[in-house]
Formats: C-alpha cells, sequence, structure tokens
C-alpha cells in the first residue's frame, strides 16, 4: 500500500511539474508577424483600385516577412518590365527599411537581385515595428507610383487599426 501511495504521489508531481513547465514554455514561444496571401490581395487590390483611379495601368509586387515573393500581377496594358522595376523596388524598400523615393537615383545588383532607390513606387510593411513585408509599384511616370503604393499602406494600416 505504502508503494502504491508512494507511486501514485510521484506521477501527481510529475504529471504537475510537467505541466508548469510547458506553460512556461509556451512563455518562450516566438511569434513569428507573417505577411498571408490573403493580405497580400487585400493590399494589391487597393492599389490596383488607386491605379485605376488614376487611369493607370503598373505592375504590382508584394514580398513577405523575408522579402520573397507573394503576390505579383501586372495590370491590363502593362509590360513585364514594369513588373521586374516594381520587384526591384519592393526588394529595395525591404532591405532598406524605407520608401525608395528617398536619395539620389541608383541602381545595382547584389547576388542576382536588383536594387534601386531613389524613384517613386517602393514602401516597407511595418507592423508593430517589424518589418513584415514591402510593396513595389512600377509603371506610371512621376510620383503616381507612390501615390499608388500608398493606397496599399493605407490598406494594411487600416485592417490592423480595427
Amino acid at each position: 500500500m505504502r508503494l502504491k501511495i508512494s507511486i501514485f504521489t510521484i506521477l501527481i508531481f510529475f504529471s504537475v511539474f510537467n505541466l508548469t513547465a510547458q506553460e512556461k514554455s509556451k512563455e518562450l514561444v516566438f511569434r513569428k508577424k507573417s505577411l498571408s496571401l490573403e493580405l497580400a490581395k487585400r493590399i494589391a487590390l487597393a492599389c490596383q483600385k488607386k491605379a485605376e483611379e488614376l487611369e493607370a495601368s503598373v505592375g504590382i509586387v508584394i514580398l513577405d516577412e523575408a522579402g520573397n515573393l507573394k503576390l505579383a500581377y501586372l495590370m491590363d496594358g502593362q509590360s513585364i518590365i514594369s513588373l521586374e522595376w516594381a520587384k526591384a523596388k519592393a526588394l529595395s524598400s525591404f532591405e532598406f527599411r524605407q520608401a525608395t523615393n528617398k536619395g539620389a537615383f541608383r541602381v545595382w545588383n547584389i547576388a542576382d537581385k536588383t536594387m534601386v532607390l531613389g524613384v517613386s513606387g517602393g514602401a516597407p510593411l511595418i507592423y508593430e515595428d517589424t518589418l513584415v513585408g514591402a510593396i513595389g509599384i512600377s509603371g506610371t511616370k512621376g510620383k503616381e507610383d507612390d501615390i499608388i503604393a500608398l493606397a496599399g499602406i493605407e490598406k494594411f494600416n487600416k485592417i490592423f487599426s480595427k
């Protein structure tokens, strides 16, 4: 009888200890902030809507939290080169955590990735001080790429302000 009680007591002790350890380990879990495909679609559609309001046709690129391509498409009437420029703008704004319209015009290639600064249309997506992606827009002249990218950022911010 004493042996059964001792084993029973030990089992209860380890069960409680194990639950406590599991609860503590939950506090240590890193919660990755990730850009879903659904959110990328909503951002891109906001950009497309703004482009249509401006009677423009653009290439739209959305990158995820790792800087990988999440979504890319061309509006009717645009060429593939617009998509390549949009990708370069998105990648540049992702890597530098700033809009691409800052500074003097520069283009360079790093590890087969084209980057560009000093042009409109690239903007990072930041949520709670964490870079979660980037937008790249290309196909208009002047500041319209920025205006279209801003529509995507506004949609992104609106979703998370609720």
